[in-house]
């Protein structure tokens, strides 16, 4: 049976409830959905980045003004997609330590 077929509409209300409530006693959190949303402004910035410092140093040759550019670029992305990892990672811990404690208290 499917999950969205065995739920009646007063279920889904309390489920919406609970979800309004667990916001604001903090125990929903939102970060890791922000963290999806930031991810990518975090990769136009760093690609915005990895243009303009290269033009600004004058003395640099058109190669190495390239070679800046791909490592500004790969770095920074790779910097950016784990500390972005590291931030869910740990919200992840907390939901399943959060649903731990739920399945203790219910036994």
């Amino acid at each position: 049976m499917n999950r969205n077929q065995s739920t009646s509409p007063d279920t889904e209300q309390r489920k919406g409830e609970d979800e309004f409530t667990r916001f604001f006693s903090f125990r929903g959190m939102i970060t890791p959905y922000l963290i999806k949303i930031i991810y990518p402004i975090g990769i136009i910035v760093i690609l915005i980045e990895a243009i303009v410092i290269p033009k600004q140093m004058f003395l640099l040759s058109a190669q190495m003004k390239v070679i800046m550019f791909l490592l500004i670029f790969a770095g920074g992305n790779i910097g950016w997609r784990i500390v972005c990892e590291g931030m869910i990672l740990l919200y992840s811990i907390h939901e399943i330590l959060a649903s731990m404690e739920r399945n203790l208290k219910q036994k």
